[in-house]
């Protein structure tokens, strides 16, 4: 019996089926199943190699991704420089050890390297000022009570906010 090169995944069973739950059939030339015509390589490898991926490395892949969806924005949101002139940063609004919002764009605000280093993280107070004016109560009132609820990501919940946080990605990438 061959294995399928892509998924590696065929037994001695009846329509085996693939990591992909594709129905693998038998070859009249050679008696041995085949690779199903859906099963395509990049998908198998990919998903093979989430469900193979530990959860910091997820951790990281998303705190990666999440800096980067926020910087799409292309200017800082307290003082309007823009790249090349300066480097852009993502900054929580409410701490990243809050995991309900830690990857909540709703979450976050676009500052150049000065405006984050010594407005946001030096001088707190006015930095807060600057918030709720620019955003309102309410919308911090509703973001405070999402980062003080609890919630626990499972590993599928990590891929699944991965997967959006691309999509994001790419779709401000097409429009740009």
């Amino acid at each position: 019996m061959r294995i399928c090169g892509q998924c590696g995944n065929l037994d001695k069973r009846k329509n085996p089926p693939c990591k992909l739950g594709l129905p693998c059939v038998k070859s009249e030339k050679t008696g041995e199943y085949i690779r199903p015509s859906k099963c395509k390589k990049k998908a198998v490898k990919a998903k093979i190699a989430r469900e193979k991926q530990s959860d910091s490395s997820l951790n990281k892949q998303l705190d990666k991704l999440w800096s980067k969806a926020v910087r799409t924005k292309g200017y800082c949101e307290l003082c309007g420089r823009k790249p090349p002139e300066v480097i852009l940063h993502a900054h929580h609004i409410f701490s990243r050890r809050n995991y309900s919002t830690r990857y909540d764009l709703e979450n976050a605000v676009c500052l150049c390297t000065g405006c984050h280093l010594y407005k946001a993280h030096k001088d707190v107070q006015e930095f807060s000022d600057w918030v709720l004016e620019h955003l309102g109560q309410e919308y911090i009132d509703n973001l405070r009570k999402k980062a003080h609820s609890i919630i626990k990501y499972t590993k599928e919940d990590k891929i699944i906010i991965i997967d959006k946080l691309k999509n994001f990605i790419d779709n401000k990438d097409k429009k740009i």
